[in-house]
């Protein structure tokens, strides 16, 4: 009997020591690690609208970032659209009359002075031919009127420039970039 009653003491043991204790309890201490973020722009920080150790939700401002540089940087890129946008109409709608007024008066200026700079030259040459003056005069006769002349192929050819867009037979010559 004894061996029988330490038998059954045994499976009792047995038994208790396999039931499962287990309802949610935790012995020890719970540590919570801090948590840091990175921000994804470089910038200065102007407000701190939530307290350390509040607790937040999705969708909460944690940090207020100075904006003043992301501003310029907006601001600049807007004027290069305006920028690109005024290049595209004035290619569009060719240039304005006033340019082109201002041009052909480079172009009369310039034939104006190559007219003088030509006849100062012929008076020049015939006072060398006399010897009433000296070759010099002549020389720096000859480069005033070759100026003259370059100056008046820059007016034409800026003439030409603004004007080009309006010659359909000028458009049909240029190649597509």
């Amino acid at each position: 009997m004894k061996r029988s009653l330490l038998v059954i003491f045994s499976l009792v043991l047995a038994l208790l020591g396999c039931q499962n204790d287990d309802n949610g309890k935790a012995l020890g201490t719970l540590e919570r690690d801090r948590i840091s973020f990175s921000s994804t722009a470089n910038e200065i920080i102007r407000e701190l609208p939530v307290r350390e150790g509040t607790r937040v939700k999705t969708g909460d401002v944690l940090v207020r970032l100075d904006t003043k540089r992301q501003e310029a940087v907006l601001a600049h890129a807007i004027a290069e659209e305006a920028k690109a946008s005024a290049y595209l109409l004035r290619l569009t709608n060719g240039e304005r009359p006033e340019d082109i007024a201002a041009a052909k008066a480079q172009v009369d200026m310039a034939e104006a002075k190559l007219t003088e700079a030509q006849k100062n030259y012929s008076r020049a040459s015939e006072l060398v031919r006399k010897k009433l003056a000296s070759q010099s005069q002549k020389d720096q006769a000859v480069a005033s009127r070759d100026t003259a002349r370059a100056e008046l192929n820059s007016a034409n050819e800026e003439f030409s420039k603004l004007t080009a867009a309006l010659d359909p037979k000028t458009l049909l010559k240029q190649k597509p970039r």
